[in-house]
This record gives C-alpha cells, structure tokens and sequence, in this order.
C-alpha cells in the first residue's frame, strides 16, 4: 500500500472488492494482528472481511454502537493471497458465508478506504448521502 490510501465508495454489486471494518481511530501497520473489533488473528485463527453486500449487516450488527466505522478496500484477487488464503465460511445460524482471510492482513494487500458515517438512525454510503438501500437488502439478513 503506498502511504495513503485512494479513498473508495464500497459498493454492495462490487465483487472485485472484499472489505475489512475497523473503528476510525485503526491503522493497518505492519504490526496489525486484528481480527475483527476487540479480537486478534491469534486468538481467532483469521481476518474477519466481507463483500460490499454484506456491509450493511456487519456495519448494523458488530458496529451499532459507533457513529462511525473505516471501511479497507482489499482486491478479491490480492497478489500473494492464495485460494486457500481466503476462504467462504458459514456464518453461525445464518445460511450466507463470508470471507475470511487465513493469513495476516498487510498494508500492501489495502488498495484504497473510506469512512462511513451514521446520520441519525442510519447510516450514510460514503459519499452518496443517506443511505439508500433497498429494504430487500435489509430483508436477507433478518
């Protein structure tokens, strides 16, 4: 990753991208052995990641006590990361899967990152204003 990274939107169609979400004050450094909030690599055994379509559950459901998050864009085909690297698992009590990277994430693996901010009861797309997402989209992780 050079030293700042290109801020990008995340898009629920985008399936070149896969995201990490971390609390603002995060940095991605070669010493980051975070796994999801509050939960290291080593005691998880993996990175916690998710497709643009799955945002809104993560965000909603492991964030719903921020007002903001910091959304880190990683190609779902990084250079070094092997099939085996990332890999779908079931989510417990739920049909869907979700990414998870068996191997620490590095800086170079970020190609970009943007924040996303809560606007009252709901949260604001980064850079599109009050959220508009369908309410079918809600549906799917009920």
């Amino acid at each position: 990753m050079s030293n700042s990274p290109r801020v990008v939107a995340p898009d629920p169609n985008d399936a070149a991208h896969l995201w990490h979400i971390t609390t603002p004050e995060v940095t991605i450094d070669a010493d980051y052995r975070a796994s999801t909030r509050g939960l290291d690599i080593d005691a998880v055994g993996f990175v916690h990641l998710a497709r643009g379509d799955q945002l809104c559950h993560v965000v909603t459901t492991f964030f719903a006590d921020c007002d903001e998050v910091r959304l880190w864009a990683v190609p779902a085909t990084t250079p070094g990361i092997t099939q085996e690297d990332v890999v779908l698992d079931p989510a417990t009590g739920r049909v869907d899967t979700f990414p998870h990277l068996y191997t620490a994430l590095a800086p170079d693996m970020i190609v970009g990152s943007c924040s996303w901010h809560r606007g009252g009861a709901h949260w604001n797309w980064p850079g599109q204003g009050p959220e508009k997402t369908p309410s079918s989209f809600f549906d799917s992780f009920s």
